[in-house]
């Protein structure tokens, strides 16, 4: 949904891949999409890397593709994902090929994105943090939460 929402849909009716591309709009329970899906792609300018979705993504299976923003480079070292330069469409078109045309390196980044998301940095881990985060920060100005 949203304003880029037509022009959108204008270039996937353009695609080539027109047939094998669906694009749901607002979806209120991820689970049955997760189950579909095999990647997680997250192009960004500003927030990467191991975000809060990418994690929640990870924990269903998914193998992140992010924008090298933020902490993106985590996910190389993890071995659980893959960063790409930011300026464009292409280079996230081409990791993404790259991806599906190695089903053993997706397999393995597969497993451990699995594994990371559920046993390392768990999504409660990641919420604890950042209640622990603006907690201090409201501790060092002396505020409590309304």
């Amino acid at each position: 949904t949203g304003p880029l929402g037509p022009a959108l849909d204008a270039g996937l009716s353009a695609s080539s891949a027109a047939s094998r591309i669906r694009r749901p709009g607002f979806v209120e329970n991820l689970e049955d999409l997760y189950a579909e899906s095999s990647l997680f792609v997250l192009p960004t300018r500003v927030e990467g890397g191991l975000t809060m979705a990418t994690l929640e993504a990870m924990s269903h299976g998914l193998v992140p593709v992010v924008s090298d923003a933020g902490d993106a480079f985590l996910l190389d070292d993890l071995n659980c994902g893959v960063w790409v330069a930011r300026g464009g469409a292409d280079a996230f078109a081409d990791a993404v090929v790259r991806l599906l045309d190695h089903p053993d390196r997706m397999r393995r980044l597969r497993s451990n994105a699995l594994r990371y998301a559920r046993s390392v940095r768990t999504v409660d881990d990641h919420c604890e943090e950042t209640e622990e985060f603006y907690q201090e920060v409201l501790d060092r100005h002396g505020m409590r939460p309304h």
